[in-house]
């Protein structure tokens, strides 16, 4: 056989190094998530923050769910720049407030739309338009920093257009903002072991739960206890690496999370609050 001949049948140039493409990922689902959060500055003032991304996911995504809808009692590696929950930071940027979304899962940011509207009983509360956060789709309020001056306020509904394979969500229901942990013991800034036993005020409220930031020798740890009024990292399931070294509680927040599904479309609705 001619060496031309050997060369298109094995799709490379004699004594070159074949090419390897990899194929392109297919979706499986969707997933989106809005977040509110309220902090109070150092003057005492409460400002509120809003962000939402949109993104279609690979089918390896399933086995991360627990962590993407804030499942109780499980905690997963999260990179130090994010916001911590509970803290006042001026200087943070309003989609620190979103969950990271792991690389391999991702397929692509979806777009949803030129505006999604937020409504309280006394008209437009916030409006997100669409914004690229170094590579990300994100969508952030109309103000500057995203920033709302005052408390979030009870009673806020969202629209989201959909686009894509996203579909619209008219008028759902966002969970009320709920008092921060009262009580909270250890308080934050405390040293944390593996055995550390949490105790706060518990709040009934659906879909209310309480987020731990953690800080160890290898980066951050956040975990979403169950709003029962007790938590540990032993009774957790933990994804990435355990806690590592000296660690301490840097941050606690409050969560009223809501959950709609689709089919194999999901969105997270959370409503932040600090713990004073």
């Amino acid at each position: 056989m001619p060496a031309t001949d050997a060369a298109a049948g094995n799709g490379s140039a004699p004594g070159s190094q074949a090419l390897t493409v990899e194929p392109a990922r297919e979706p499986s689902a969707w997933h989106g998530q809005v977040t509110i959060s309220e902090t109070t500055d150092p003057d005492g003032r409460a400002i509120s923050r809003v962000a939402a991304r949109f993104v279609a996911l690979t089918s390896e995504a399933q086995a991360r769910r627990e962590i993407l809808e804030r499942a109780l009692d499980a905690c997963t590696r999260v990179p130090d720049l994010i916001s911590v929950p509970g803290s006042h930071d001026e200087t943070a940027a309003p989609t620190d407030t979103l969950l990271p979304i792991a690389v391999e899962l991702l397929v692509a940011d979806v777009d949803v739309g030129q505006a999604i509207v937020l409504s309280s009983p006394s008209g437009t509360w916030s409006t997100l338009l669409p914004s690229v956060a170094t590579t990300e789709l994100v969508y952030l309020n109309d103000s500057d920093a995203s920033r709302i001056d005052g408390r979030i306020p009870s009673g806020l509904v969202i629209d989201i257009p959909g686009g894509g394979d996203y579909p619209g969500f008219a008028s759902i229901a966002l969970p009320d903002p709920l008092p921060g942990a009262d009580s909270f013991t250890p308080p934050a800034n405390s040293a944390v072991r593996f055995d550390t036993g949490y105790r706060w005020s518990a709040n009934p409220a659906t879909g209310s739960r309480v987020r731990l930031a953690i800080r160890d020798t290898i980066g951050r740890l956040d975990c979403f206890a169950a709003d029962d009024g007790r938590f540990s990292l032993v009774e957790a399931s933990i994804e990435g690496e355990p806690l590592n070294g000296p660690a301490r509680l840097i941050g606690v927040a409050r969560e009223a999370t809501r959950i709609e599904r689709r089919g194999n479309v999901t969105l997270v609705l959370t409503v932040a609050t600090e713990t004073p």
